[in-house]
């Protein structure tokens, strides 16, 4: 198992979930790669909210 963060619909950080979801494997002429960090953009900060 692996958690994930998932958004259904628009809006702030409220619409944010942690789940839990099983790990799939690769298929012919796919790869699996694992992300450790992701990067925020000032595009993606501006739509935040402040608090």
């Amino acid at each position: 198992m692996s958690l994930e963060v998932r958004f259904t619909r628009h809006g702030t950080t409220d619409v944010l979930r942690v789940v839990d979801v099983s790990l799939t494997t690769a298929g012919p002429g796919q790869v699996r790669s694992a992300v450790r960090v992701a990067g925020v953009t000032p595009i993606d900060r501006s739509r935040l909210p402040r608090w």
